[in-house]
């Protein structure tokens, strides 16, 4: 059962990833699949129930991917966009679920401190929106909180929960993070070479 202090965590990871040519869950980076990275985030900051979306090159991925605990939703409509994965991830959160952090597949370079302090600012307000920023820009992930999952199956297309922002600006809460991977996402063979180029010259998150 949940508690004040639990929050969910849905990784969307069901997409065609068309401009890579290759489904993204299963891409290399850093000696491990982006997957990998998304979950030991998840399991680090101790989220919990935590989700995973699958839908394109699913059974690969679950044949590939060692997914534990985490429980495996299915959009089989993921070629409709994220809207559906969104919708799939909530409808396999328990009842008493209190609000869902949003994790995009194809962001590994998202530090743990960002999602603890996303957490924190959460347990602190109890905001409908909770987004986090870097440099004054919007990025991902995204905590929502439980009174807002019906209007998340409203969304339709490639859209996110950060389209709900116009409508409750006034009860969201930004957190400024020190963490430019909030912004960086591998959706091009170019945008993984630029992030390899990253780790490469730094040795480290940028």
């Amino acid at each position: 059962m949940n508690t004040p202090s639990q929050i969910a965590a849905i990784i969307l990871a069901a997409g065609r990833g068309t401009r890579m040519g290759q489904p993204k869950p299963l891409i290399r980076f850093k000696g491990r699949r982006l997957l990998e990275h998304t979950l030991d985030l998840a399991r680090t900051c101790a989220l919990t129930p935590l989700v995973v979306v699958l839908g394109h090159a699913g059974d690969t991925i679950q044949r590939t991917i060692d997914l534990r605990p985490a429980h495996v939703a299915v959009n089989p409509q993921y070629a409709s966009g994220q809207s559906r994965s969104v919708q799939t991830g909530i409808a396999a959160l328990p009842g008493d679920c209190r609000a869902a952090l949003f994790l995009l597949v194809d962001q590994p370079l998202v530090r743990t401190a960002t999602v603890t302090a996303l957490m924190r600012a959460y347990q602190r307000n109890r905001p409908l929106l909770t987004i986090a920023t870097h440099k004054g820009q919007r990025g991902n992930p995204v905590i929502v909180d439980a009174s807002l999952f019906e209007r998340l199956h409203g969304l339709t297309g490639d859209t996110g929960p950060r389209a709900l922002f116009n409508a409750y600006r006034d009860r969201t809460t930004f957190v400024a993070v020190d963490d430019p991977g909030i912004h960086l996402d591998v959706d091009t063979p170019a945008d993984l070479m630029r992030l390899r180029a990253i780790e490469s010259e730094t040795g480290r998150e940028p």
